[in-house]
Order: structure tokens, then C-alpha cells, then sequence
């Protein structure tokens, strides 16, 4: 009887001191990054809730390794340094990430935004990932990056980015860096997408507002797994 009583109680402490802390522990071959390997985990935050109506929130990737940023104010023009771009809005009922691949054609003319399509396990979208609706998250297979255009486009293992808002025109709001909408002087990356990384992005203290709050953005965080 003294026995079972000392094995009951070393149970329970077990049972408490494991209280409070995560115990389970991370994927297997997660990379100490707690997704699976082949994938990058992306947050964009704004200061005050998003509107996925009336504003669209991208991110936009520079795969060629040419090591330069796309900037917002390329959205209208010639999508100068965008290789690859998530757009996330809505229609009022239902909020969806599209991904775009931007194609030069081969006669040099302007690069046209193509739409990729993927399938649920490529990309997850969880719309509210703070519970406050200042922050979206986008797990994504980077296989996707292998586009649509012929030949294949260049992805590199180093890779630049850019997070900003539109209106849905396309019509820039806001972007990372000082000057906001027109910042043409942030450095998005380098990102070594060969490497483990978590990369935590924020604005500036004193940076250009968006004109409203919900175009606003604080900053983000990317995450890797080689």
C-alpha cells in the first residue's frame, strides 16, 4: 500500500510540473523551426485590425538573385524586381491569398502578373493568428517558386523581400521602411533560403503613416526551413 501511494504521488508531480510549459516536443525534421522542411512561415502585421475589403496586403519575393527589393511603387508600373507575390483580400465574405508569378516576355516587354493556383496542403492561411486581426499568417511549400513561365524562372538561393499594402487598385498605401508608400531605401533580406533563419521585421519608429490605420503596417516575421 506504501508503494502504490509514493508511485501515486511521483506521478502527480509529474503531472505538475509539466503545468504552464509546452511539452510536446518539435516535428521531426523541423529544423528546430517547428515546420516541415520545404517550407517558410510568413506574418504581416498591422497596427489596428485589417479591412480585407477595401485594402490588399502583400508580401513580394525578388527570387533571381539579383539582390535588389521590389518596392511598392512598382505595383502599377513595371514590377520591377518582383518575381513572386502573395495578394490577400476579400470581398467582404471570404478572405484568400493569391499567388502571382511576374513574367518578362521574351521580347522585353513588360512583366505581366500570372496567377498560380496550389492546393490546400501548399498553402496554409490562417486569417486571424493573433486573435486581435492585426496579423495574418501563410505557411507555404517553396516548390511553389518553380512558377509557370518557360523557361523556368530563376530562384536563387538568396532571396529579397517587401511587405506593403494597396488599395484594391493597386494603388500603394503603405510599405517597410521610412518613407512608407514610396520608400524606395528599405533592404528587404538578404534571406538565405538554404539556411535555417527566423527573421523578425519591424517599422521604424517615425516611418510615414498609411492614410488609414488599417493599411498600417508594424511589421512581420519569416520563418524558414530549409
Amino acid at each position: 500500500m506504501i508503494r502504490r501511494l509514493t508511485l501515486l504521488v511521483l506521478a502527480t508531480a509529474l503531472i505538475v510540473s509539466a503545468c504552464g510549459r509546452q511539452v510536446t516536443p518539435t516535428p521531426a525534421g523541423s529544423n528546430g523551426t517547428g515546420i516541415s522542411p520545404g517550407f517558410m512561415e510568413l506574418k504581416f502585421r498591422t497596427s489596428q485590425a485589417m479591412n480585407f475589403t477595401t485594402t490588399r496586403y502583400w508580401i513580394v519575393f525578388n527570387t533571381s538573385g539579383t539582390g535588389t527589393t521590389p518596392y511598392a511603387n512598382a505595383s502599377l508600373s513595371n514590377y520591377l524586381n518582383y518575381s513572386f507575390a502573395f495578394v490577400v483580400g476579400g470581398n467582404g465574405v471570404t478572405v484568400t491569398p493569391l499567388l502571382y508569378e511576374y513574367v518578362a516576355p521574351s521580347n522585353g516587354a513588360q512583366a505581366v502578373a500570372v496567377q498560380l493556383f496550389y492546393t490546400p496542403q501548399q498553402v496554409i492561411f490562417t486569417q486571424n493568428s493573433n486573435g486581435q486581426n492585426t496579423e495574418y499568417t501563410l505557411l507555404f511549400a517553396r516548390s511553389l517558386f518553380s512558377g509557370v513561365a518557360t523557361p523556368a524562372p530563376v530562384v536563387s538561393n538568396t532571396w529579397f523581400y517587401n511587405f506593403f499594402t494597396t488599395d484594391t487598385s493597386n494603388n500603394p498605401l503603405d510599405a517597410l521602411g521610412t518613407g512608407g508608400a514610396s520608400d524606395t531605401s528599405y533592404q528587404g533580406g538578404p534571406l538565405s533560403i538554404a539556411s535555417v533563419f527566423d527573421t523578425t521585421i519591424n517599422v521604424p519608429t517615425g516611418a510615414v503613416q498609411a492614410p488609414y490605420a488599417a493599411a498600417q503596417i508594424t511589421g512581420g516575421e519569416i520563418i524558414n526551413s530549409p
